[in-house]
């Protein structure tokens, strides 16, 4: 098993070396065993994605948000472009056609329409990476317009890695993923109809397992409590317990 810092997310290999032979997962038949397996590290995954995108969202927003004034003053630019070419066609479109005639003789083939067409496009383009822009902005971090065009973009991720990221807090410490991972990881061995006996053992092994970090069976538990499945729902901070190992 490859030696990782603690808090760094483990390889699905050494995951499923760790969690194998743990007793509480040893009288599930093999595939069964597998298949959860496969589950809990996917849950691991996403954890480890959210923290690093959180991070990400603080540490890069002064760069965020100059690309996207950047990106407005170009589709302004495009615009005024745009409404040229439209005017310009609507008006004097038998002179064009002299200039569209011309260039394709000296093998430049192009047309004010395939013009205005481009220009459409790039300015849809441009708007929507600005949105994108807008919506990398932690939600307690973003101005009104960020609001107004990152929020929708977002909602359209629905409940992915991208938008529980974004609801976490702004601290370096985000321990709101923890239980998240809890509650995942919950769902996870609730799927299977015969009931899996240490299931805040089994989750607390995870972390360990995933991360080279302890939390303790009564930490679980805590998050576990008054869990709804059609809800997320996340524990007071819990203390981190280092592995040893």
């Amino acid at each position: 098993m490859a030696d990782h810092p603690a808090g760094e997310l483990r390889s699905f290999e050494d995951f499923s070396e760790a969690m194998t032979n743990f007793p509480y997962l040893r009288p599930i038949d093999e595939k069964r065993r597998k298949r959860l397996l496969r589950e809990l590290y996917q849950a691991a995954v996403e954890k480890d994605v959210m923290g690093k995108w959180a991070k990400a969202f603080r540490d890069r927003l002064p760069e965020i948000r100059r690309t996207r004034r950047r990106i407005l003053k170009t589709v302004g630019l495009l615009r005024e472009m745009l409404q040229a070419t439209q005017q310009v066609r609507a008006s004097c479109n038998d002179v064009l056609a002299v200039c569209e005639e011309k260039s394709t003789t000296a093998g430049e083939s192009f047309t004010f329409a395939v013009m205005e067409k481009n220009l459409n496009f790039s300015v849809a383009l441009l708007e929507k990476t600005a949105a994108v822009c807008a919506a990398l902005v932690h939600p307690k971090l973003r101005t009104n317009a960020e609001k107004r065009v990152g929020t929708k973009f977002l909602e359209a991720f629905g409940s992915s890695a991208a938008a529980t990221a974004h609801n976490l807090p702004s601290s370096e410490k985000a321990l709101v993923l923890d239980a998240w991972f809890i509650h995942k990881a919950a769902e996870c061995i609730d799927r299977y109809k015969r009931p899996i006996e240490g299931k805040d053992i089994i989750i607390a092994k995870s972390f360990d397992a995933a991360f080279k970090e302890g939390r303790s069976q009564a930490s679980v538990q805590k998050a576990l409590k008054g869990r709804r499945k059609s809800e997320l729902r996340y524990s007071p901070s819990m203390k981190i317990i280092r592995s040893r190992r």
